[in-house]
């Protein structure tokens, strides 16, 4: 008969927030008794609310100004690598498609044997500074990028928030410079072999005319 009355009550329980007319908000719980009762709660709740309302505003702002960085960014785990948001500037680096930056996206590094040290240097002081790797994009195409990564904990877990610079533009560029000195260093030496030969035909030219 008690196990009826209980099954009964707990069909009847009633908890809700609600706000009053002068701003302060309240919490109300209403729990029936074995005896046919009910045990009522009531408790302010307004600094919750405000607290709760706080970080609201402050998640949104740290998301706002992530969204307006013209700097890739990258939240990680440390542990395996993958990826938990990117930024739009970071979604058009790699051709990610365009989403809220949440998601599940396995990481990027070509050469496992690269992430071991920047792992090792994160764990050791905390942050990474313009370290060359390549990086994949999601259409499978390899470039090199400069990252610089921080390490931090959140909810437990430790993060890594990276910025990639992409190195194709510089790299290039470093390409010919080092073809033109190549080149020049080549056309010195012909004209060194062409002085020699000069000097040489000169020098075999005054006897044979003896």
């Amino acid at each position: 008969d008690n196990d009826r009355k209980m099954r009964g009550a707990k069909r009847t329980v009633e908890n809700f927030e609600y706000r009053r007319t002068d701003g302060r908000w309240f919490s109300y719980s209403a729990q029936p008794t074995r005896q046919g009762g009910t045990v009522i709660s009531l408790s302010e709740i307004s600094e919750r609310k405000e607290m709760e309302r706080a970080l609201r505003e402050s998640e949104a702002s740290v998301r706002q100004l992530l969204e307006a960085s013209p700097v890739p960014l990258t939240l990680s785990r440390l542990a395996d690598g993958e990826i938990l948001y990117e930024s739009p500037a970071a979604q058009q680096l790699f051709g990610s498609e365009a989403t809220d930056g949440f998601g599940s996206v396995v990481n990027r590094w070509i050469k496992p044997e690269q992430r071991p040290p920047y792992v090792e240097e994160l764990h050791r002081t905390g942050a990474v500074d313009n370290v060359e790797v390549e990086h994949r994009r999601n259409d499978g195409s390899t470039f090199w990028v400069s990252l610089s990564a921080r390490l931090i904990d959140l909810m437990g877990e430790k993060l890594v928030i990276s910025s990639a610079f992409d190195l194709t533009e510089r790299r290039a560029v470093e390409a010919e410079m080092a073809r033109q000195r190549e080149a020049l260093h080549q056309s010195e030496k012909l004209g060194a072999l062409g002085q020699l030969l000069a000097s040489v035909a000169h020098e075999l030219n005054h006897p044979l005319a003896v």
